[in-house]
């Protein structure tokens, strides 16, 4: 099927990988990145407990299976009216 977007790719794969692995900026981005959210996982932790976060996850993904009728007609809704085509199988 065809979607009538184009990308243009660029090099191959392997080629962008090999470039990336060896750039420097990408790599201090990716450290950076890290330790932020490393940071913010244990203050997290410290404030609201691992076990009470895991249960709020729970919860959480129990609603959303709960409500997923609902969910999936409100992404079809806005997919939809931005011109996008959802198919349900």
């Amino acid at each position: 099927m065809t979607t009538g977007v184009s990308y243009d790719e660029g090099p191959p794969l392997r080629e962008r990988t090999a470039a990336a692995v060896t750039d420097e900026q990408l790599r201090a981005n990716l450290k950076a990145t890290a330790a932020s959210w490393a940071a913010g996982r244990e203050k997290m932790v410290a404030e609201f407990g691992y076990d009470q976060m895991r249960e709020r996850a729970r919860e959480i993904r129990r609603g959303n299976i709960r409500q997923l009728p609902e969910l999936l007609d409100r992404l079809e809704e806005r997919v939809t009216a931005n011109g996008g085509i959802v198919y349900r199988a």
